[in-house]
């Protein structure tokens, strides 16, 4: 099944603002998710929660996101296609409850790659949909 995860304005503070140009010359965006990191460790979800754990880098086939600059911090907002293995009674109520009230709003994020020191300081909110 095919989930969506997204993410809208998040904040990435650089170490070096100057590594805001470095990286818009080859913008990498990465998507990690971990289902570990809910309060569960996604079995209320995932019919293989540990083999459903990824990381990947987005483009036109997995995602939509766009971003853009303010003053020395950059903002992205995704929409990231997930495919996963799901329960038998899996439902949208079910994501739902586990996104929300088990922690499964913390089982993903986004980076901006390894070549540069950037970390994301605020957010409106990571929130899972059913595709």
């Amino acid at each position: 099944m095919n989930l969506i995860w997204h993410i809208n304005r998040a904040k990435f503070e650089f170490s070096d603002p100057s590594d805001i140009d470095v990286w818009e010359n080859n913008p990498v965006i990465n998507f990690e998710f971990s289902p570990a990191e809910s309060d569960d460790g996604g079995d209320a979800v995932f019919s293989d929660p540990e083999s459903s754990a990824n990381y990947f880098s987005l483009d036109s086939n997995n995602s939509k996101y766009s971003f853009s600059r303010e003053d020395e911090h950059l903002i992205v907002s995704a929409w990231v296609r997930v495919a996963v293995d799901v329960v038998d009674d899996f439902d949208g109520d079910l994501l739902d409850e586990w996104s929300s009230e088990n922690g499964g709003w913390a089982s993903s994020t986004i980076d901006l790659g390894e070549d540069v020191d950037a970390s994301i300081i605020e957010d409106d909110g990571g929130d899972w949909r059913i595709e």
